[in-house]
């Protein structure tokens, strides 16, 4: 195909392509970041953001929203760290076998080598796990009519907008790099109401880490926080083990009632909602029953207008950004969503 041919199919298919129905949930789309018009299904789907120590990966649909949060040191205490088999000197012979198709025959080769070591079986290394989940789930029963999300990679925020009972919604979240923490923020452009209920959820499954972590709830709720601990009394911790951890999210709104019911922290009727969270880890030392109260402490003293909070983050995630250029070349296109631009 010429050239002209391939200009004319481009001008004929991109309108096509175009979506921009994010506008009509007052969504801007970002310079640099995306737009995705379809709800995530899979975890795997979620919208991410990181301050390059903590990290929340948002998923599930407008109704129901769950803010995984991970530590970059947290690795599930399962083992305690082995001597490496040492596999350097035999590198040749795993590539001959490789390339000759007998991956088989090397995978026997460096179990032998791990038996001579006194390992009678394969040790994985530990997990890099989510230390819990924050649940907001909406106490509305009105449909979902529309939604979208969105990343913003220059500021380091996403966002997810719907509209649900005649209201545009927003949920924004960033993870701090100003202040070291996750910030969260719900609200309705269009003047709805805030109806939700949150809690902080575990994720790992006790029965598979070194210490007991049954003896320890943590997890709690009120009117204005969250808070999820884990001891995982280790017998014999090693060094650099985690032994444990601790979250607390303080809940902040403007208007509205909130009490704790089961577990749960419900909001209603509120003008917007902030969360602020913030991590504390037990690596390397014992844990301490005492982190939650040093989190609320920690949290209580901070401002928390969000706005503020997301301009000291963008200032400090913006600089780190703008260290890169990339440009692909092509002509200017009109920003469309993910979906628009795969199709």
């Amino acid at each position: 195909m010429s050239k002209p041919g391939v200009v004319v199919m481009l001008a004929l298919t991109a309108p096509a392509l175009a979506d921009q129905s994010w506008e009509a949930l007052e969504l801007e789309h970002p310079r640099h970041g995306f737009v995705s018009l379809q709800a995530p299904e899979r975890w795997e789907d979620g919208l991410i953001v990181g301050n390059g120590t903590e990290g929340v990966l948002i998923s599930g649909s407008p109704r129901r929203q769950s803010y995984s949060i991970g530590h970059e040191w947290l690795f599930e205490p399962r083992t305690p760290p082995h001597p490496r088999v040492a596999l350097g000197n035999h590198m040749a012979a795993y590539r001959e076998w490789a390339l000759a198709g007998r991956g088989d025959e090397a995978t026997k080769h460096a179990a032998r080598l791990g038996r001579e070591m006194g390992f009678p079986y394969i040790f994985w290394t530990n997990p890099m796990v989510p230390a819990g989940s924050l649940q907001i789930w909406s106490l509305d029963d009105g449909r979902v009519t529309a939604s979208a999300r969105s990343v913003d990679w220059q500021r380091g925020e996403a966002t997810t907008a719907w509209q649900s009972g005649g209201h545009v919604f927003h949920s924004r979240c960033f993870a701090s790099r100003a202040d070291n923490l996750v910030a969260i923020r719900l609200a309705s452009p269009t003047g709805g109401k805030i109806n939700v209920k949150l809690k902080l959820a575990r994720l790992i499954d006790p029965d598979k880490v070194a210490g007991d972590t049954k003896k320890d709830d943590g997890v709690t709720a009120s009117a204005a926080w969250l808070t999820l601990a884990r001891d995982y009394h280790l017998e014999k911790p090693w060094p650099g083990a985690v032994n444990g951890y601790a979250v607390a999210a303080r809940l902040v709104r403007s208007g509205g009632s909130a009490e704790a019911v089961d577990g749960w922290t419900h909001i209603r009727n509120a003008d917007r909602l902030v969360v602020l969270l913030r991590f504390a880890l037990c690596r390397g030392r014992p844990y301490d029953p005492k982190s939650v109260d040093g989190l609320k402490g920690s949290l209580s003293g901070l401002d928390a207008d969000y706005e503020r909070l997301a301009a000291r983050h963008a200032k400090a995630h913006g600089e780190l950004f703008g260290r890169v250029r990339l440009r692909l070349g092509g002509d200017a296109r009109p920003m469309q969503s993910s979906e628009a631009l795969l199709a």
